[in-house]
């Protein structure tokens, strides 16, 4: 995989899910800088219809990543968690 250019990182903006259920007017704030424009004066009213920040998120998270386990062999569910560490760490 070749390794993206510094002008070309200056094209992207990775929004992690879990910070947008976590902090979405920080990611909202954050998607709007990078694009130039301003934040609706309604987004609040958007924010609060969607339930966000949705802090069951996790919780939630958590079940599924039981149920998972569960299903899967040993050697895949040790795989999916070590890449969940990963992307988590960085």
């Amino acid at each position: 995989m070749k390794l993206w250019s510094i002008s070309q990182k200056k094209k992207v903006l990775v929004v992690r899910y879990e910070d947008l259920m976590l902090k979405p007017g920080v990611i909202v704030n954050k998607a709007a800088s990078f694009l130039g424009k301003a934040v609706s004066p309604d987004i609040k009213k958007v924010l609060k219809r969607e339930h966000l920040p949705n802090l069951s998120y996790f919780d939630k998270k958590e079940e599924k990543i039981m149920e998972i386990k569960r299903l899967s062999s040993p050697k895949y569910f040790k795989l999916l968690m070590s890449i969940q560490n990963k992307y988590f760490s960085e």
